[in-house]
């Protein structure tokens, strides 16, 4: 009798597997249909839609020089939380972005601390130069540009500085959405002949699709392991374009993170061109 009933059985299954595949066609048809527009999947680039992405960034520039009073908080795993004043000035040149940064002592440090400076001067071509107090300025090079500003902290000169931006080789990954943006993921590798080469051979960004801020900054060693990860946390519209507001740098390493807090932001006419000059010893503004 079993056997009999086998033939039936074995329909009955059949059919009630073609039944509950309609209804699963349906059902995700059905959600698909209420998904709104923004969470459809982002379409991919092209290789050359991603090179005009990266274009866009590195073309990234306001009509007006901008002064920035900020913070670091540093927030060390093991360690109680510390923060860092400091003063950002940026403009560009034909070359590209050029700041001037300094970080002032902290409350308990004053006495016995002094003023530290820098001058960064991005593009294809990037400088740095340091100085403490009223000392002359100095190129800093190599190790130097990715060593911690703050004696707990992990924002570098290599973060503010990024060269990586021009690196000419890269990887279109994939689209994606980090926090409710469309982006695309691009790793940039650095030219073997670069320095950084040996140090951050690639970097992987999140990209928005429509501004071209990175949202996400991933460093890796040659072996492909993640060593450190930046996430901007706030964007603040100056001059028609936004910028990052406040971002926090984690290492994967030890569990430290960092942020950094714009605390006031304002235009200025165009700053004094020896204010990024480091043959000069110019003061740098107060807002």
């Amino acid at each position: 009798a079993f056997q009999t009933a086998m033939p039936e059985y074995a329909a009955w299954r059949s059919s009630a597997r073609f039944c509950c595949y309609c209804l699963g066609l349906v059902f995700c048809g059905l959600h698909l249909l209420a998904l709104p527009k923004n969470r459809q999947p982002v379409p991919e680039l092209s290789q050359a839609a991603a090179f005009d992405l990266l274009h866009q960034l590195r073309s990234l520039r306001l009509a007006s020089d901008v002064y920035v009073e900020f913070e670091l908080e540093s927030l060390p795993r093991n360690a109680a939380t510390s923060r860092t004043r400091g003063r950002l000035a940026w403009s560009w040149n034909e070359r590209g972005l050029i700041q001037r940064l300094v970080l002032l002592p902290t409350a308990d440090t004053a006495s016995h601390s002094t003023t530290r400076e820098w001058i960064l001067h991005g593009g294809p071509q990037s400088r740095a130069w340091m100085r403490t107090g009223s000392q002359a300025f100095e190129p800093i090079y190599g190790l130097a540009l990715l060593q911690p500003l703050t004696p707990d902290g992990l924002f570098s000169v290599f973060d503010f500085l990024m060269p990586y931006i021009h690196w000419q080789s890269f990887r279109y990954e994939e689209a994606g959405r980090l926090k409710s943006r469309d982006v695309h993921y691009i790793s940039l590798l650095a030219p073997k002949s670069d320095p950084f080469d040996g140090m951050v051979p690639r970097v992987r960004l999140a990209l928005d699709a429509r501004y071209a801020v990175p949202l996400s900054i991933k460093r890796y060693d040659h072996q492909g392991r993640l060593q450190w990860e930046q996430k901007i946390e706030s964007i603040q519209k100056i001059d028609g374009q936004y910028v990052p507001k406040q971002y926090l740098i984690k290492s994967t390493l030890t569990g430290d993170r960092e942020r950094f807090v714009m605390r006031a932001v304002k235009l200025q006419a165009p700053l004094d061109p020896q204010l990024f000059d480091p043959a000069f010893s110019s003061s740098m503004p107060q807002l």
